[in-house]
């Protein structure tokens, strides 16, 4: 764990899950807005499964079966909302404002469909939308993130009152990947990218586990 520099190497490298995730970068490329129920329930479907994330995980005393779930509420709702306005407001402007300004809609969005929070799906599903733009949140990344710091030196991290205005945890979480970002830029001249930086996550915390 003290040559962070290994890892950082490695996580710029494709992996056994590079395929996979390609698919998923792929849907949303091709498909990128939200018109149609195939295309709704194609890519929340995919990309919850894929990421443990799944909405129709969701606090409910009814018997409503999934497929009826993403066909009757999951899709209608996605459809009526102004989530491609937010997403193309987001592309146009790539202020870390707006960015956290759209996650905080988009979890309010399936709050609303699920009744539960849906951070780490929004953060996910917005990943493969605009994946320069959203760092991918769930709790192991949250730990993973701390330990990062704590190796790079920064054992204190206090972010001001923006983190406020949005959803204060991926607010927190958004700013400290951001500064281990230019962190590593700084100090060891590499450039990750949101994925990039989610493979350096991973790699640690798997290294955390092993020991």
């Amino acid at each position: 764990m003290d040559n962070i520099k290994q890892y950082i190497q490695a996580s710029q490298k494709e992996n056994v899950w590079s395929l996979g995730n390609l698919v998923l970068y792929d849907l949303c490329k091709n498909h990128p807005f939200h018109k149609t129920n195939e295309e709704i329930i194609a890519k929340i479907w995919l990309i919850g499964r894929s990421y443990a994330a799944s909405i129709e995980r969701r606090k409910t005393n009814d018997e409503t079966i999934n497929d009826d779930f993403y066909s009757d509420k999951v899709a209608p709702i996605i459809q009526k909302s102004d989530i491609d306005n937010w997403i193309n407001k987001c592309r146009s402007s790539k202020s870390i404002n707006d960015i956290l300004q759209v996650h905080h809609n988009v979890t309010n969005l399936f709050n609303t469909i699920s009744g539960l929070n849906k951070r780490s799906l929004a953060s996910k599903y917005l990943h493969f939308h605009l994946p320069e733009y959203f760092f991918i949140y769930d709790t192991r990344a949250v730990k993973s993130i701390g330990n990062v710091l704590k190796i790079l030196g920064q054992k204190r991290f206090i972010i001001g009152k923006t983190q406020l205005e949005f959803d204060k945890e991926y607010s927190k979480f958004f700013y400290k990947c951001h500064f281990v970002q230019e962190h590593i830029k700084e100090k060891y001249g590499v450039i990750l990218n949101c994925r990039q930086l989610d493979n350096l996550l991973i790699y640690i915390d798997n290294e955390n586990i092993r020991k």
